[in-house]
């Protein structure tokens, strides 16, 4: 079966499928899952076989399928996981999008208020949750804006090497991208 190298991309929430569209631009769109159990599953039953990349939150409950995995690098915001048999990784961004988001804007010195986007924790959640935070405008204009950050520049490398070399990612480039 022949597929496209973005369905092989699973985003886990609306705010990170909008994140990574954003820092690394899919043909169609990535794979949006509902949930780390989701890319999870449509990891194990749908591509069982093929490279699989799963980007998700650090939750406080932790996906039992990360069980199969061994964690190749973490600078303690972005944690890069290897399946021990098959072509899968998973990506954990910590903490949760939100406060990925606000560490960034922190970073850059970017006042969240001037994108029209709550600079408190809790009032961001009540956005990102939407459904239409996927598409949301003013956060994409914000994540454009955020690329020049050092978290946010790491995730899109880890992301752009994973799609193009897929089966011949070597894992010390994938630890070096994360110094």
């Amino acid at each position: 079966m022949n597929r496209s190298i973005d369905s092989l991309i699973l985003p886990e929430c609306y705010m990170d499928t909008n994140l990574i569209e954003t820092l690394v631009s899919p043909q169609r769109g990535y794979n949006h899952q509902k949930g780390c159990p989701a890319v999870a599953k449509q990891m194990k039953e749908k591509f069982p076989d093929c490279f699989a990349l799963g980007i998700m939150d650090k939750d406080k409950r932790k996906v039992s399928y990360l069980q199969e995995f061994s964690l190749l690098a973490s600078d303690q915001v972005i944690e890069i996981y290897k399946h021990k048999n098959r072509p899968h990784y998973i990506l954990l961004i910590s903490p949760a999008i939100e406060g990925f988001i606000l560490a960034a804007a922190s970073d850059l010195g970017l006042d969240l208020s001037d994108y029209g986007i709550p600079n408190a924790l809790e009032e961001m959640k009540k956005e990102t949750k939407q459904a239409d935070a996927k598409n949301s405008q003013k956060y994409r204009k914000l994540f454009k804006d955020l690329r020049h950050s050092s978290e946010f520049q790491k995730l899109a490398k880890i992301i752009s090497y994973l799609k193009t070399e897929t089966y011949r990612a070597q894992e010390s480039v994938l630890r070096d991208m994360l110094i």
